[in-house]
């Protein structure tokens, strides 16, 4: 199975529940924690890294290989009594990358095709581009990045996904949680009329909720899937990135929506119980 990530890497310096470290961080560093434990896969994360980006890679394989900047992005999360406060650092590091002869290869041999970025600096004609090469490729959009903005003191606030309309119906799959913006359900329900994909949104300790949407005069469906309560969480940073990986990969096995989603709760939920840059999984869970 090829998987092929298109998404910013990041440093995150984190504050959490019962934990404070520093390490590689974004939805590409951490879909590859969990792929990579799978059978059967292989991953390449396009993006680009910053020199000092080396210490905390995992034997992540990232394209282009060479550093273009001396520093790479980093976010800085503060979790007290269930609030995140973020901050986001050396932002103009991580424009996208070129579609050069090697990333259109990469991609026309992709069988899952992740859009993961973290900073709202990927043009609609860039995502257009990329997802056009394999007709084929599953295709899954995280948009966590589409809904953040800036102010002076780099602390990540809302923003209105403007590019939605024009982005989700290249997608099979749009999978987002419900921290990433205020009233996300209903949003996620306009964004369907007339779109033929489906967005999956997590909810923590709620599960997550499958909305779908087949045509301007059918409305939307909802079927929530609950999950069960960790028995303690140790750290919850990138637990959304988990689901989303497990997600796609039984989803390419299956094509089975419900059965999907319900084991990416059960690999999400285990994962609770490690540090984020020591996630491991039980064997058991995914035969």
């Amino acid at each position: 199975m090829d998987i092929t990530i298109v998404g910013h890497v990041c440093i995150d310096r984190n504050e959490v529940e019962n934990a404070k470290y520093e390490a590689a961080g974004s939805p590409a560093i951490f879909i590859t924690k969990i792929l990579k434990q799978f059978p059967d896969t292989s991953i390449k994360v396009l993006s680009h890294q910053g020199l000092d980006f080396e210490k905390y890679n995992e034997k992540t394989q990232i394209y282009p290989k060479v550093p273009q900047f001396k520093k790479t992005l980093v976010y800085k999360n503060i979790v007290k009594n269930k609030k995140r406060t973020q901050y986001a650092l050396n932002r103009y590091n991580s424009p996208p990358i070129n579609t050069d002869s090697k990333v259109i290869q990469i991609l026309k041999n992709t069988d899952i095709l992740f859009v993961s970025p973290i900073l709202a600096n990927y043009p609609t004609d860039f995502v257009n581009k990329i997802t056009r090469f394999n007709s084929n490729t599953l295709k899954i959009l995280l948009p966590q990045g589409y809904f953040r903005r800036f102010d002076g003191k780099d602390r990540v606030g809302f923003r209105e996904f403007k590019e939605a309309s024009d982005l989700l119906y290249l997608f099979d799959f749009t999978i987002l949680s419900d921290e990433d913006y205020p009233d996300i359900a209903n949003l996620s329900k306009k964004w369907l009329n007339g779109n033929k994909s489906k967005v999956i949104i997590t909810k923590g300790k709620d599960g997550a909720d499958l909305i779908s949407g087949a045509d301007l005069i059918t409305k939307t469906k909802v079927i929530n899937f609950p999950t069960k309560e960790a028995p303690k969480i140790v750290d919850s940073t990138g637990s959304g990135d988990i689901f989303s990986a497990s997600f796609a990969y039984k989803f390419f096995q299956t094509r089975d929506d419900a059965k999907s989603i319900e084991f990416a709760n059960k690999v999400a939920g285990y994962c609770l119980r490690y540090k984020s840059y020591d996630i491991r999984i039980d064997k058991r869970i995914i035969k």
